[in-house]
């Protein structure tokens, strides 16, 4: 399901559906009415917090789109352009604050207005998982925002100490979760705790900052990135993939571009997170 959102592309994909539709679940049971509204909460607040990066993207002059998937969502960047630290620390801490913001006007008129009962119930719905979720989400553990900001303000030559604390604070989380016998929060924490132990391990690289694209694109190659984008707006990743990764690894012995193999590796991250591969977009 596609849709456009303050001029913004946002792509709802059926495992997104399925995710708020079994924390609906959770939170009702063989309740319809508490599933449904948890499912709308969900999607509104998940919508907020991505658009809050969009929107933090647009001040920077970045063009992006939004994604709704399993467990959450993700906004990415259409083009590569130099951002500094503090503009990316920005851009990640923009999404928990949409929604502390969303929460807040939740919170006001839930206190202050004249609301009957079942109105009620909504605005606690949107202030508990708002809140809830902006927190944990600003937990130093990548891939959480929190993990980002900790990542950029440390900056890449210190990378390694950003994967330690991400290792050791989800490990932390995790247990925690466990113990109170909420597994889908040791989940998400244990699974961004191996993430960031198995990169600390193999050596991570310093993340490289963006660089100004100076160069121009080869017309084949431009024609190329062209089709390969035209696939993954008609839902066709496997061919996207198909012909980034062949744009990525050159022609014969002619090495391609760094603009071609950077914007060519950006389309084949999102044809792999389209299949459901959110490890293979990551790497």
């Amino acid at each position: 399901m596609s849709v456009r959102l303050f001029g913004f592309d946002v792509e709802i994909t059926a495992s997104f559906w399925f995710s708020a539709a079994l924390i609906g679940f959770m939170q009702g049971r063989n309740d319809p009415g508490i599933i449904i509204l948890w499912v709308l909460v969900l999607l509104v607040s998940i919508l907020v917090h991505e658009l809050g990066h969009a929107l933090a993207f647009r001040w920077h002059k970045v063009p992006s789109s939004i994604r709704l998937h399993f467990m959450g969502g993700v906004t990415m960047p259409d083009v590569v352009l130099p951002l500094s630290r503090g503009a990316n620390v920005f851009i990640s801490l923009a999404g928990p604050f949409a929604g502390f913001v969303l929460a807040a006007v939740c919170f006001a008129v839930w206190r202050y207005a004249p609301v009957p009962p079942f109105l009620e119930s909504i605005l606690l719905a949107f202030i508990l998982a708002n809140v809830f979720w902006g927190l944990l989400n600003l937990a130093p553990v990548l891939p959480f925002d929190g993990g980002h900001v900790l990542e950029h303000a440390l900056g890449p030559k210190r990378i390694r100490i950003t994967l330690g604390i991400s290792t050791a604070v989800g490990i932390a989380g995790a247990l925690w979760f466990l113990s109170n016998g909420s597994f889908w929060g040791a989940y998400i924490f244990g699974s961004g705790a191996v993430q960031s132990f198995l990169r600390l391990r193999e050596g991570a690289e310093p993340a490289v900052a963006a660089r100004p694209v100076v160069e121009a694109l080869d017309p084949v190659t431009s024609r190329a990135l062209g089709e390969a984008r035209r696939a993954l707006d008609d839902d066709e990743p496997e061919v996207a993939l198909r012909l980034a990764l062949a744009i990525a690894q050159g022609q014969g012995d002619a090495r391609p571009s760094d603009r071609a193999r950077s914007e060519s590796l950006h389309l084949a991250a999102w044809a792999h997170l389209a299949l459901g591969r959110p490890d293979d977009a990551e790497a």
